[in-house]
C-alpha cells in the first residue's frame, strides 16, 4: 500500500481460516497511508500524507460493475498542515451533528506536539463537502498526554486484575 498506492482487499474465510484476494485498486495516490471503512455510508476513505500534500479518496461499489470506484477526491483540509498523517479514523453515525461527525487523523511525526487531531466529515453521501479540522487541534491529545492515559488506564487495570482497590 505505502510502497504502491495499491490497495489489496481480502475475503477472509472465517471457518477454515484461509484468505482470498477479492480485488485490487488503484487509489491514485502514491502511497497509501492510512483506510477507514465508514460501514454508515459504504465508503472506503483512502488517505495519502504529506507526500500526496494530504490527500484523501471515498470509494464505493460500483451497482453495475461489483467494483470499487472513486467516487470523491479531497484536498487536505484547509487548516491543517501538510504533515505526516499515518492514520485515519471516523466516528459512527451515531455520533452526527448538522450532518458532520468527527474524524481523527493520526501524525507519527507528532507535529507541534500533537499525535491525534480531530475534525469532521459529512454524515451522507448526498452533500460531501470537504473535511474539516479547526484551525488549532483543540481535540487533539499530545503525545505526552496519550502515553499519560493508557499508563494510567494501565495502572488501573493491573490494580483492578490483583484485587486491590483503585
Amino acid at each position: 500500500m505505502e510502497a504502491t498506492g495499491k490497495l489489496y482487499v481480502y475475503a477472509l474465510d472465517t471457518v477454515g481460516g484461509g484468505f482470498t484476494r477479492i480485488a485490487t485498486i488503484n487509489s491514485g495516490f502514491i502511497g497509501v497511508m492510512g483506510t477507514e471503512f465508514d460501514q454508515d455510508l459504504n465508503n472506503l476513505w483512502v488517505v495519502c500524507d504529506d507526500g500526496c500534500a494530504g490527500r484523501s479518496a471515498v470509494f464505493n461499489v460500483d451497482a453495475v460493475t461489483k467494483k470499487f470506484t472513486s467516487t470523491n477526491m479531497y484536498e487536505r483540509p484547509a487548516s491543517m498542515p501538510n504533515i505526516n498523517n499515518e492514520g485515519f479514523a471516523i466516528a459512527a453515525a451515531t455520533e452526527c451533528v448538522d450532518n458532520r461527525k468527527p474524524a481523527f487523523w493520526a501524525d507519527d511525526a507528532n507535529t507541534a506536539g500533537y499525535s491525534l487531531r480531530s475534525g469532521n466529515v459529512p454524515c451522507s453521501n448526498t452533500v460531501m463537502p470537504p473535511p474539516v479540522v479547526p484551525e488549532f487541534p483543540l481535540g487533539a491529545l499530545s503525545a505526552a498526554a496519550v502515553t499519560l492515559l493508557a499508563l494510567g488506564a494501565l495502572w488501573v487495570l493491573r490494580r483492578r486484575n490483583s484485587g486491590v482497590a483503585a
